[in-house]
This record gives structure tokens, C-alpha cells and sequence, in this order.
């Protein structure tokens, strides 16, 4: 079993340079989004998952969900609004570089060291030590903060200039500095110097970044990227003049770099590929570049907030790269390996090697739309159109054939069966045909056909509008409608599996199920994704995967029998949608095959805006657990200082909410969270994209409260966050108190102990108004007001 779930998932791995960048997902914030100022100079990530934010107007915080600010208003201690530079440090703390000095936030506190002198500058670039010191730099040198000692560098120490353009320390725990005379190293006390490009002296360098395999990247104040390597500098681009604000090579070996004003690039080897506005990001200036450890690639912008890029389940194919039209309705896979892609309005497209050719539209067909696709075993195409005609090609040559009559229906299906006979489906009444010296010979079928299928044995199987399913095998025609069991007549696809299953789906009535002579039916009730199914097919995983106008899902082919056979009463099905890489949710009906499965295994699928492929047995898993993290307590509105184990809060009136995180960028909106405050929640309460628990009149005494968080792909933290804590009793709420009052008769009658036995939370058996015990709302409220009246009298 553990072989087998290895072999259908594959870890989230950094944006797959194979793909262009139009394939990647692009999310991006700004002023409208939530984010307060448009001016992103730097990311970083701290230990609980938290993505932070250096801008112009404060320190930023955001979770996936909301942005939170941080400024000298509601922070002092910050210092200064103007934030250049941030460093994660391994103890979870975040070093935060000001225009005015240098600060820290660790556990919900701010720290200022402005009133260090040398501190009390423009802090350029920071970095935090294995050592747990601080290093950052500035035009006056590089300075070091190390368990509360500063210490200054400069050229009496060795560097070759004061003027300290970035700082970054290796694994290894090497500090490595990019200055105005070139790159140097530090390490056991002492600076190294490496000046020279390829055996030439090189300029000022402008940024560095850390490497795989222990490389350092570098980029001059030129444009030119050069990579050091075992005590070399070798030129690895030449440059365009532009300056290079930021460099950042991804867990997959490709190189991201921010060219102030001239856009994003993507270096895989030496070959450089340049991303602007035109292919669709919000800016041509990126100041930063940053891989968090979901492994998403995030963009600050100087003009335009912040941008985060990122792999996905699926890989789009559409216009952008080089379809004639978003709007698929049929896609096959030739014998060259080569795809026919079949679109509603812009004929048909011939990809080879993941390209569109410029010829590729020289196909002539009768109009712009291409629907039923198939290839003969004499290697010919055969393209079906929107107005009545059918399209052979082959060697480059198109011949065209016409239904007789005036109708010109759509055809939405061909196939061809074990005798080499070929047959066609018409979007009309009595609408399968065959062609027969070059004319279509009508086969007397009530309905108007949608799909056609071959089945191992031989049999043809359609699925026709009004007529329901019918099966066509040694010229006989047997026919299944809603009295055998169907759903519906309204049948949109058929597929039969390898052991010999139909299966056959409709609109808006499911999925049916045909297996010796009996019908299931599946429907949403039971575990579908959605009514309507569009095409289906099987993958080589055991999984039935169903396409329709909310978008795409697998269902295991065991549950889905285990459910024919009454063993199982409900089924799982998993749905994608945009956040896994679809660019529509809607899939094409228009023709058959909707679903390809392509040599390789992987599954093309036909939709509204292009295609869109996926891998079911490498399919991208998220495999970084989220981490939770209790961020707030209140009682009765009132925050608390600080976040603890074993925190007493009031006394109150015993109105709790409970503020957590649990951070995940990889479609946040897929996680859940759930929580559950022990003695009170019998079960655990799933709180979906609320992050908050709210509890009313809790009653003085110690609790346990636990979070837990799964992100979008299931996985889940291993342990959960907890937190114990214990709310303060009001002097009457005591013990002592009200045995006190007990000792002192005339003090207070019996409804007076009445009441303040309700406000305990304990049944009085004494007085007989226990429903006052257990009403703890606004009467409750009410009841407590009156008896404090009665006490002060």
C-alpha cells in the first residue's frame, strides 16, 4: 500500500521549468486586496509559517487570508514605518531593518536597538548567523550584533570597501557580503576577497544570494550574473545594463532574478527568459524574490504589492501558448504521438512536441468548428464540424463529407470499430450513421447521439438525447431507458472500461453504472462532484475520472462497485477547481473525447479555456504540514498581553474567543481547521475559513483548549497546538463567600442563594430553579445584575 500511494503522489516541488510561464499559478495583492501600500522591498518567512512584508508605510503580516500592519502607531517599538530589510532567525524571531535602526519581533513583542549609536542608520540588507548573531549592512560598513555586543567592520578590518550592498549567510555558517569592490567571505574570524570575473576584475556588485551545491550567485551593478564556485567567479550572463535588485534560486535549480524596471527572469542554465506585464504580471519592476518552504515563489513589487507564483495539479494549454482557441471541445493522441485538438470556433490545432506548428491551422475544414475526433488505422484523421460535415485528413490532404438533406447537425462523435468500420454520431434525431461510398448511411435510432464507445467485445455503445442508452453488437439494437434503471434519458457520455463496465453519464441525473444487465445509479447524494457528466474515463490507477460544467473529479472504481454491491453506502469523490491549476472549471460537452489518456498515462481534458493535463500517478501533493499557532486569548473583549501556558484571565463574565493561524499558501481556501475546548465541546468543531472560537458565560475554572489544521491536500499537523488556561472567579462566585453568606442568616435569602447558585454554574437541588442554573445567556446576565444589586445592599 505505501508503494502504491508513492507512486500516485508527488511532493510540491518548485515551479517546473519545463513549463512556460503562463502555465504557473499567479496570485497577487495590492491596495484593493487588502494591503495597505503598494511598495513590497523585501519577504521573509518566520518559523510559524507567517509570511512578513517590508514596505514603505510598516511591517506587514499575512497568513494566506488577511494582511495585519505594524507600525510606530501601534507598535513603538518598531521605531520607524519604513522598513527596508527582514531576516527569519531559527528561534522564530523576525529581524526587521528600518531606515532608522534596527529592530525585533519575537512572540507578539517588539524590540527596538535604535538606541545603539551605530545602530541608528539606513539598514540596507540583514542576515541572522547559525550563531544566532546579526549581521547587516549599510554604506558605513558592516556591523554585528552578538548577545548584546555591537561590533563595526570596515577596511581596517579587512573588507576591500565600506560600501556593503548585501550580506547572506551560507549553511555552513559562512557570511558572505557583496560589496563595491567585490565578493568576500567571512569565516573563522577573517575576510576574503574575490574580485575577478573569469580571471578579470569585475565592478560593484549589487546583490547575492546562496546557491545549491554551495555556489553564490552575484549580480554586478551592470546587469551581470556571475556564479562563485570552489574560490572562482564565472560569468554566467553577460547583462543588459539593467540592475538586478534580487536574486533567488529555487529548490529546482532554476535562477529568479528582479530586474529594476525591466521585468521578472528565469535562467535555467545560461538561457534567460525575461517575464513582463505582457505575460501577464502586475508590474515590469519586482524588488524581491522569495521561496517560502511550500516552496511558492513570492515577488515584491516596487510599484505593484506583491505577486506569489506557484505550481499546480494540473498544467493549462490554451491560447496563451498557442491554441487557435480557448475553447476546446475534442482532443486524441495520433500514432506519431502527436495531439489533434479540436476547438468550438478556431477549426482544429495539430500540437507536436508540445508546440503548435504555424501550419498547424492549414487543416481547411468547412467552418471554424472542430468537434468528433478520431484516427483511423490507415493513420487518416477524421474531424467532425458544427454544420453537418465530416473531414478526413491525411499526407496533408482534406476531403469533406456532407450529411444529405438540410439539416446540418453537429457531429459530436466518431469512432471506429474492430471491423474497421467507421461510424459517426449526429446531434439530430436518428442521428448514428456509417459511411458507405462516400455517404452516410443512417441506422434507424430514435434520439439525438452525444457519444459513441467500443467496448472489449466488439459492441458499440451510444448515448443519445431523448433515447437514453443503446447498445448496437451483430446488428442487433438493444436499447436501456429509465424502466431498466437509468436516471435519465438525457445521457451526455459513455465509456466502457477494461472489464467491460458501461458507464454512462447524463445531465443533471449522474453517473449510471451497467454491469450484467443490472443499472446503478450514482448521484450526488451518494459522493459525485456534480450532476452533470461530460465525458468519463479510466486512468491506470484504478480511478474513474468524470469531467462536467463544475469542473473535474476522480472516484475510486472499488467504491464506486463496492457501492453497486451494497457494501458501502456513500463514496468519496475528489473535485478540482481553479486553485488546482484549471483555468475554467467548465468542461467542454461540445464533442467527443472530452478525456484523452495519453500514452504516458496522463489525462488531457477538454474545457472552456484550453486544456488541461494532469498526471494521476505523479499527481503534486503538498506534503509541508501547516503549523497552528494560538495568536490571541480575550476575555470579555479584553486582549491579553502576552500568549502562555497556564494564563489566568479576569475574573469575567466568562465570554472567551480564542484568535489562531495556521498559515498555508497553497489553496488556503482548501484547508480546514478545527478545534475543541475540552469539558465543553463534546466534538470537534471544524471551522472552515474562520480562524477564530468564541465562547459565552464559561464558568470560573481550568481548561484545555486544542487546534488542528490540514492543508488542502489532506495532510495534517501531527500533533495538535494547545493551550491551558483558567478564568478567575468573581468574589460571590466562590466558595468561601457563599459559605460564608450560609453562616450568616438574614444576609441573603433563598433566592439570593438561588441565584448566585445558577451564577456558580451548579445545580441548587435546594431551591427548585435549576432551569435558572442552566440558563446561561442574556437571562443569566440579567440574574447575575440583580443579585450584585442585592449584595451591595
Amino acid at each position: 500500500m505505501l508503494v502504491t500511494w508513492a507512486a500516485i503522489v508527488a511532493p510540491a516541488f518548485a515551479l517546473d521549468p519545463s513549463k512556460t510561464f503562463s502555465q504557473y499559478l499567479q496570485s497577487s495583492w495590492t491596495v484593493e486586496n487588502g494591503l495597505e501600500q503598494k511598495s513590497v522591498m523585501a519577504v521573509a518567512q518566520t518559523r510559524d509559517g507567517s509570511v512578513w512584508l517590508a514596505t514603505e508605510e510598516g511591517l506587514v503580516r499575512f497568513n494566506g487570508r488577511t494582511f495585519v500592519s505594524f507600525d510606530e502607531r501601534n507598535s513603538p517599538a518598531l521605531g520607524d514605518r519604513f522598513i527596508r530589510s527582514l531576516a527569519a532567525a531559527p528561534d522564530g524571531s523576525l529581524w526587521i531593518g528600518t531606515m532608522s535602526g534596527l529592530a525585533r519581533y519575537n512572540e507578539s513583542k517588539f524590540e527596538s536597538f535604535r538606541h545603539e549609536p551605530e545602530t541608528r542608520m539606513d539598514i540596507y540588507d540583514i542576515c541572522v548567523g547559525t550563531d544566532g548573531s546579526v549581521w547587516f549592512s549599510s554604506d558605513r560598513g558592516l556591523r554585528r550584533l552578538q548577545n548584546g555586543v555591537l561590533r563595526n567592520y570596515t577596511t581596517a578590518d579587512g573588507l576591500p570597501a565600506n560600501g556593503i550592498t548585501g550580506v547572506t549567510v551560507a549553511p555552513d555558517g559562512v557570511l558572505w557580503i557583496a560589496t563595491l569592490k567585490g565578493l568576500v567571505s567571512f569565516a573563522s574570524g577573517r575576510f576574503t576577497t574575490y574580485s575577478k570575473w573569469d580571471g578579470v576584475e569585475g565592478g560593484p556588485l549589487n546583490t547575492l544570494s546562496i546557491g545549491r551545491n554551495g555556489g553564490i550567485w552575484v549580480g554586478a551593478e551592470n546587469g551581470s550574473i556571475g556564479l562563485w564556485e570552489r574560490g572562482k567567479i564565472t560569468t554566467w550572463w553577460k547583462g543588459n545594463g539593467a540592475r538586478i535588485q534580487s536574486l533567488r534560486q529555487d529548490t529546482d535549480g532554476t535562477l529568479w532574478i528582479a530586474f529594476e524596471k525591466l521585468g521578472l527572469g528565469r535562467m535555467r542554465g545560461q538561457k534567460l527568459e525575461l517575464f513582463t506585464r505582457s505575460n501577464g504580471l502586475p508590474s515590469n519592476n519586482p524588488d524581491w524574490i522569495f521561496e517560502d518552504r511550500e516552496r511558492d515563489l513570492w515577488v515584491g513589487w516596487a510599484d505593484a504589492g506583491l505577486s506569489m507564483l506557484r505550481d499546480a495539479k494540473f498544467t493549462a494549454f490554451g491560447k496563451p501558448e498557442g491554441l487557435s482557441s480557448d475553447s476546446v471541445s475534442s482532443v486524441i493522441q495520433a500514432a506519431d504521438g502527436s495531439f489533434w485538438v479540436g476547438t468550438v470556433d478556431g477549426g482544429v490545432d495539430h500540437l507536436v512536441n508540445g508546440v503548435v506548428p504555424s501550419d498547424s491551422a492549414a487543416v481547411k475544414l468547412a467552418g471554424k468548428s472542430a468537434l468528433g475526433l478520431v484516427q483511423a488505422r490507415d493513420g487518416s484523421i477524421w474531424i467532425g464540424s458544427g454544420s453537418g460535415t465530416v473531414t478526413r485528413v491525411e499526407g496533408g490532404r482534406a476531403t469533406t463529407f456532407r450529411v444529405s438533406g438540410s439539416l446540418t447537425p453537429e457531429v459530436p462523435a466518431i469512432v471506429q470499430d474492430r471491423s474497421g468500420e467507421l461510424w459517426f454520431g449526429f446531434d439530430m434525431p436518428n442521428g448514428l450513421a456509417r459511411l458507405r461510398n462516400g455517404h452516410f448511411e443512417e441506422i434507424p435510432l430514435e434520439g439525438r447521439v452525444k457519444a459513441l464507445a467500443i467496448a472489449p467485445d466488439g459492441a458499440l455503445w451510444i448515448a443519445s438525447y431523448l433515447h437514453g442508452l443503446s447498445q448496437l453488437k451483430n446488428g442487433v439494437l438493444r436499447n436501456y431507458s429509465v424502466n431498466d434503471g437509468l436516471s435519465s434519458t438525457f445521457l451526455t457520455s459513455v465509456y466502457v472500461d477494461r472489464e467491460g463496465t458501461v458507464w454512462a453519464g447524463t445531465s443533471l441525473a449522474g453517473l449510471n453504472r451497467l454491469k450484467d444487465g443490472k443499472i446503478t445509479h450514482y448521484s450526488i447524494e451518494q459522493g459525485l462532484s456534480d450532476s452533470t457528466i461530460s465525458a468519463i474515463i479510466e486512468d491506470d490507477n484504478g480511478y474513474l475520472w468524470l469531467s462536467g460544467p463544475r469542473g473535474i473529479s476522480r472516484v475510486s472504481l472499488r467504491d464506486l462497485n463496492d457501492y453497486a454491491e451494497g457494501r458501502i453506502k456513500v463514496f468519496h469523490s475528489e473535485a478540482y477547481r481553479y486553485a488546482h491549476g484549471l483555468r475554467s472549471i467548465e468542461c467542454n460537452s461540445k464533442a467527443q473525447p472530452g478525456i484523452w489518456k495519453a500514452r504516458d498515462g496522463k489525462l488531457w481534458f477538454a474545457t472552456t479555456a484550453g486544456l488541461a493535463i494532469i498526471d494521476p500517478l505523479h499527481i503534486l501533493t503538498n506534503e509541508v504540514l501547516p503549523i497552528v499557532k494560538i495568536t490571541d486569548i480575550s476575555l470579555d473583549g479584553k486582549h491579553q498581553a502576552a500568549i502562555e501556558n497556564g494564563m489566568r484571565l479576569g475574573p469575567g463574565s466568562g465570554d472567551v474567543e480564542v484568535t489562531f493561524q495556521a498559515p498555508s499558501f497553497v489553496a488556503p481556501e482548501g484547508m480546514w481547521v478545527r478545534y475543541q475546548l475540552e469539558g465543553v465541546d463534546r466534538n470537534w468543531i471544524n471551522v472552515g475559513t474562520r480562524r477564530t472560537a468564541t465562547y459565552s458565560n464559561l464558568d470560573p475554572g481550568k481548561y484545555h483548549f486544542e487546534v488542528r489544521a490540514a492543508n488542502s491536500d489532506g495532510r495534517e499537523s501531527k500533533d495538535a497546538t494547545t493551550i491551558d488556561f483558567e478564568i478567575l472567579a468573581h468574589y460571590y462566585q466562590t466558595y468561601w463567600f457563599r459559605g460564608l453568606c450560609a453562616l450568616l442568616p438574614g444576609v441573603a435569602d433563598m433566592e439570593y442563594l438561588s441565584l448566585s447558585g445558577s451564577l456558580s454554574g451548579k445545580k441548587d437541588t435546594g431551591t427548585g430553579v435549576d432551569s435558572l442554573a442552566k440558563n446561561r445567556g442574556v437571562a443569566g446576565g440579567a440574574a447575575r445584575s440583580r443579585v450584585s444589586k442585592r449584595a451591595t445592599a
